[in-house]
């Protein structure tokens, strides 16, 4: 009984050991290990992602919003290929662009950068 409770007390906490907190260091995906490149933006965080997501507008790319920030992410037949992070602050929109896999063209992530920083322009 007392080997059940410690068990217990350990997985619950290592459990709470997660945070949803998008400015933690702990990572919560294996993107979050994946070295980004940051670069910021003009605008609204909302609307860059939403007219990066119409601009880049490729089969397989997902957006989504959740605690003041956007994602944007491309993956194919469950192979992810690259990340775009969108978040708000005092300056505008910091985005960080993840390329999980190393492809050439547009499944690569080449040009990617460049719509995100027409968007934030326009």
């Amino acid at each position: 009984m007392h080997r059940l409770i410690t068990f217990l007390l350990l997985v619950m906490s290592v459990a709470g050991c997660q945070t949803t907190d998008p400015q933690s260091p702990v990572a919560t995906s294996a993107l979050d290990q994946v070295p980004a490149e940051i670069v910021m933006v003009k605008g609204r965080y909302d609307v860059v992602a939403a007219c990066s997501f119409k601009r880049l507008n490729q089969t397989g790319l997902r957006k989504s919003d959740v605690q003041g920030e956007a994602r944007l992410v491309l993956e194919s037949s469950g192979a992810r290929y690259w990340e775009l992070r969108f978040r708000p602050t005092s300056k505008g929109t910091e985005v960080a662009f993840s390329r999980v896999q190393t492809l050439p063209g547009p499944l690569g992530g080449e040009g990617v950068l460049d719509t995100v920083r027409a968007c934030g322009a326009a």
